[in-house]
């Protein structure tokens, strides 16, 4: 059964989420990622391996349809190891932190630099509950509704960046 994804991503500040992060890092809320594309067009599809901060490792195969915003995607569990293997045999493979805040996911790349700073690249996603509700039909957020909408999770946020 295919699932519709509806996910915006932003870039993050550095100083802030490093504060963030440290605090997941000691509550073990987070876990290692490694993923590549096989193809990567309008259809794409992906592997990945996660490994979680208790230890436990998987593997999964992603195929995603065509979109931006709104997408069709569906996951397929396989086994860790052949997740592994195939991650060698893509062309290019991102590893990357991922920690959860709430709703949020901040990612921090161990292998992607933002070309100005030369720093790892951090982006914030966040998986929305309908495009039309949160997004402009051009696109753009509707950065005072998601204020209130969130306000709670992001007052949540910003207490555990100032630990």
């Amino acid at each position: 059964m295919a699932l519709v994804e509806i996910e915006r991503k932003f870039l993050v500040d550095r100083e802030k989420a490093s504060k963030a992060m440290f605090a997941d890092c000691a509550s073990g809320n987070y876990s290692h990622l490694g993923q590549g594309y096989f193809a990567n067009g309008p259809i794409s599809l992906r592997v990945r391996t996660v490994h979680r901060a208790d230890g436990t490792t998987k593997g999964e195969l992603t195929l995603k349809g065509p979109g931006t915003v709104t997408r069709y995607e569906q996951n397929i569990d396989i086994p860790a190891d052949y997740a592994v293997e195939l991650l060698k045999l893509c062309p290019c493979a991102i590893f990357k932190q991922r920690y959860r805040l709430g709703r949020w996911e901040i990612d921090t790349f161990s292998n992607v630099v933002d070309p100005d700073t030369k720093e790892r690249l951090i982006l914030a996603e966040i998986e929305l509950s309908s495009e039309d509700e949160e997004l402009t039909p051009t696109l753009k957020v509707r950065r005072l509704f998601l204020c209130q909408k969130y306000a709670e999770l992001i007052e949540e946020m910003y207490q555990k960046i100032e630990v």
